[in-house]
């Protein structure tokens, strides 16, 4: 627990500090996602701990078009903070990707990583597809042109040693019509990037016999080593019907954002309020029941880590 001379620095930074408080509102501002994802609400609770035993709120979770939105709006001060995919962040510290025609963003930095957003392959319970070379001239939908689900697809099949057109079809699907698709045997595998449990593997091992393909092989160590914005992500037995065996996969990571000049008070008020309540914020959403504090502190972390951070966690 911090001592009470850093709360009291962080009611005076509420206050004063234009990096902290928006002009206009007075309050933190933390940019999250659209309000059917994980982010908003993850967002929300996290606001909900810096309000408690407040007299008025310091926090408001902003609702915005996820990772790439609000990295570009904690660069320009619209956010505080802000949430963005592992991957993301690395593309926005390396001026790559999404932000190719920006400057690097060197004074992005990381405070910790929330859950896993797992790349996930669900295939026919019979099927005859067995690692991810198996999918080769199979029916796969790899996710539309310019997702954070495609991009991940196509680095698994390079993994592989395969590119989409060695499939027999890549499908670019509406989320809406995976489930469907996998269970009338129209495709052979459908790939997601979600936290989990997510609902579009819900639905489909629900309806019918559907199994998570195991995703571990020595590309996919590779893949990591490579780029540590990705993890490898364990999905429990049991987080879907049908799926009793633990599943390994990877994936890229949540991760709260912050510009370097914010100050070290001011995001150890944010760290403390999440790490000494994580429970709560277990309980607040499905995809954060599995948070790990280890990993959150170790893991997806692809920019520098604010100063701020190790202020709390070593004082």
């Amino acid at each position: 627990m911090r001592s009470l001379s850093l709360k009291l620095a962080l009611a005076a930074a509420l206050t004063l500090a234009p990096g902290l408080a928006s002009a206009e509102t007075g309050t933190i501002r933390i940019g999250t996602g659209g309000l059917t994802g994980v982010y908003y609400p993850t967002g929300t609770e996290i606001c909900g701990l810096l309000n408690a035993g407040k007299p008025a709120p310091v926090c408001e979770a902003v609702s915005s078009g996820g990772s790439v939105a609000n990295i570009e709006a904690v660069r320009d001060g619209t956010f505080t903070f802000g949430i963005a995919q592992s991957d993301v962040v690395a593309a926005a510290y390396a001026g790559e990707g999404a932000f190719a025609d920006a400057e690097p963003y060197r004074d992005l930095r990381v405070l910790f990583s929330l859950h896993a957003e797992a790349l996930q392959v669900l295939v026919a319970a019979d099927s005859d597809i067995k690692t991810v070379a198996d999918l080769r001239g199979k029916r796969v939908n790899v996710g539309n042109p310019g997702s954070g689900t495609r991009v991940l697809t196509d680095m698994m099949l390079a993994s592989a040693g395969m590119g989409v057109s060695a499939l027999g079809e890549a499908a670019e699907l509406e989320t809406a019509d995976q489930s469907k698709a996998i269970c009338d045997r129209t495709l052979d595998a459908v790939t997601i990037v979600a936290g989990l449990p997510n609902g579009l593997a819900m639905e489909a091992t629900i309806n019918c016999a559907t199994r998570l393909l195991d995703l571990r092989s020595a590309g996919m160590y590779d893949l990591m080593k490579a780029n540590r914005a990705f993890a490898e992500v364990r999905v429990p037995g049991g987080t879907y019907p049908g799926n009793p065996a633990d599943v390994v996969t990877w994936g890229p990571r949540a991760v709260v954002v912050v510009d370097a000049s914010t100050s070290a008070e001011e995001v150890g008020m944010l760290v403390e309020a999440v790490f000494d309540n994580i429970r709560r914020l277990r309980r607040s959403h499905p995809a954060l029941q599995f948070l790990d504090l280890s990993e959150m502190k170790t893991q997806g972390l692809s920019a520098p880590l604010h100063p701020g951070v190790a202020e709390y966690l070593f004082n």
